[in-house]
């Protein structure tokens, strides 16, 4: 699943219930943080109501660095990541536990700016597992904002649920797509306008309306081919749409004074 928030007041009103439930069914947890707010998560946790001394103790519960987990030599290997998290899942099935979670998030590659092998690594991942591992990945919307916040469309495409603040939903990307563009076409070019695009990109680019979801760069360049610059005011459009219909405020005027 994956989570994106607004506060971190936010994500630990979603991420800590999670915790709390996979405790009380016998999972284990892992929770990754980064090095300056894991004293905070811990205080925080506790103040939920999570004992967390008692937890960590029992094995039940692991507070680690996020850093450490995912990054080496500066980056992510990818096949490693999965390693350890499979190593994870044995150990806990071993000492008695019924399954994994974890929840982690890619602070060191917003901080530093190489979000592509990330990104990677979060699409070489299935959109569901067949063993009892479940994760939240978690995502502040402004980090988005700030570097390229069309990667939300991709984080939804490759998750099975997505949750906000106010909804938790699987998503079936291909209609959620069509949909979101439908709608933004609808509102900006009217309905004969909608109807002569999707007649374009079926007849120029063999890209039927049905398929724009399996084919969203194609359908990016498209726009761009057709519009020029106003293929990427629609684009923002469209994800400002997909953003509204997931419970969450993408602000483009802020984007756009980024920008210049």
């Amino acid at each position: 699943m994956v989570l994106f928030y607004n506060s971190q007041k936010e994500k630990h009103q979603i991420v800590f219930p999670f915790i709390e439930y996979g405790l009380k069914k016998g999972e284990a947890i892992i929770y990754l943080s980064d090095e300056q707010s894991s004293k905070r998560t811990i205080k925080e946790m506790s103040a939920f109501g999570i004992d967390v001394h008692k937890q960590e103790k029992s094995g039940a519960l692991k507070i680690l660095n996020g850093d450490e987990w995912y990054v080496r030599n500066g980056s992510i290997n990818k096949e490693l990541v999965v390693k350890k998290w499979m190593k994870a899942l044995a150990d806990a099935t071993q000492n008695g536990f019924s399954g994994l979670r974890i929840s982690g998030e890619p602070t060191y590659f917003f901080k530093h700016d190489i979000l592509e092998p990330w990104m990677e690594y979060e699409k070489s991942l299935p959109r569901r597992f067949g063993f009892p591992l479940t994760a939240v990945c978690r995502y502040r919307t402004s980090d988005l904002a700030s570097r390229n916040m069309s990667y939300l469309l991709e984080l939804v495409r490759i998750h099975s649920h997505t949750i906000t603040s106010t909804s938790i939903q699987e998503v079936d990307f291909r209609n959620f797509f069509l949909h979101s563009v439908d709608d933004t076409f609808k509102r900006v070019l009217g309905e004969s306008g909608t109807h002569a695009v999707f007649h374009f990109l079926e007849n120029k680019y063999k890209l039927p309306k049905s398929g724009i979801g399996d084919k969203v760069d194609l359908f990016n360049e498209a726009l761009d081919n057709l519009f020029g610059h106003g293929g990427k005011f629609l684009q923002k459009q469209v994800l400002k749409t997909a953003c509204s219909k997931l419970g969450i405020i993408y602000d483009l005027k802020d984007e756009r004074a980024k920008e210049k």
